[in-house]
C-alpha cells in the first residue's frame, strides 16, 4: 500500500470521508449495541488494556482492516482468525448502518427538492 500513487491515496481518503467510515472508525466497539458478534455485545479485556478502544484500532493508516498477522504483531495479543474476523464484521456492521442512515437521509433531501 505504501507504494501507491499520491493520487489514489487522497482519492481513496476523500472517499472513506464521503461515506462516514471515519465516523464509525472512532465509534468505540466494546459493550456497544450497534457492533455485535452472535447478536450479543462483546469486551475483551487483553484487547482493551492493549489500548484497542474503536475500530480504527484495528485498521492500518489507509483504514483498511488489519489482517491476523499484522494485528497479532502490532498488539502481541494471541489471538485466533475466528475470534479477530468476527469482532471485524462486527465493526463492519456499523458502517453498513450509518451508510444505509446516510444514504436513506440523501434519499429523503432529493425526494423534498
Amino acid at each position: 500500500m505504501k507504494y501507491i500513487p499520491i493520487f489514489y491515496k487522497e482519492f481513496l481518503t476523500w472517499f472513506r470521508e464521503l461515506f462516514g467510515s471515519s465516523e464509525a472508525s472512532n465509534e468505540i466497539i466494546w459493550n456497544n449495541e450497534n457492533c455485535l458478534i452472535d447478536n450479543k455485545s462483546f469486551y475483551f479485556q487483553d484487547w482493551f488494556q492493549k489500548g484497542i478502544l474503536t475500530a480504527k484500532d484495528l485498521m492500518d493508516d489507509y483504514g483498511y482492516f488489519l489482517s491476523t498477522g499484522r494485528f497479532k504483531d502490532k498488539y502481541g495479543l494471541n489471538v485466533n482468525f475466528l475470534q479477530h474476523h468476527s469482532v471485524i464484521l462486527a465493526v463492519g456492521k456499523i458502517n453498513v448502518q450509518r451508510n444505509n442512515l446516510h444514504n436513506r437521509s440523501i434519499r429523503q433531501e432529493i425526494i423534498t427538492l
